[in-house]
């Protein structure tokens, strides 16, 4: 009689241990994929906020020259030259009249109005000219980290 008693006990207890087990495992994936969620929230909020507070520099041609001359911006951001004179101009990267400093950073020509933006991938100070007034039309854009 003892034995069966004792047998009894057991199974009682082998029938609870699944549960236990199964409601164990539930808890902790939820709590892993809670942790998953929150990183994934964090990261894409830092990542908004980051790019939002970088807004483009703007450069302006104009009868009197290249204003400003000198600009320094970051790593990524914009700048973009804007033609408020009534002649043509054309950004190029210099040397003239190779134009090859800087892949890509060569506008089309411009007219009264008109824009180009570039923006630079890598650190250092880059010169330019006005491809069309290539000696009297100069600036220099220095990019830092």
């Amino acid at each position: 009689m003892e034995i069966e008693n004792n047998n009894k006990t057991t199974q009682k207890k082998q029938k609870l241990i699944l549960p236990i087990l199964i409601l164990l495992i539930l808890i902790v994936l939820g709590v892993i994929a809670g942790v998953l969620l929150t990183n994934n929230k964090n990261k894409s909020t830092s990542t908004i906020n980051k790019s939002a507070t970088i807004s483009p520099v703007n450069i302006s041609i104009n009868n009197q020259g290249i204003t400003p001359s000198t600009t320094t911006v970051k790593i990524g951001q914009s700048v973009v030259w804007t033609n408020k004179d009534t002649q043509k101009h054309q950004i190029a990267t210099d040397p003239y009249p190779a134009d090859n400093g800087v892949s890509g950073f060569k506008s089309t020509t411009l007219n009264t109005n008109d824009s180009y933006s570039f923006s630079f991938t890598s650190v250092g100070k880059f010169t330019y000219h006005d491809e069309l007034n290539p000696y009297m039309l100069k600036g220099e854009i220095i990019v830092r980290n």
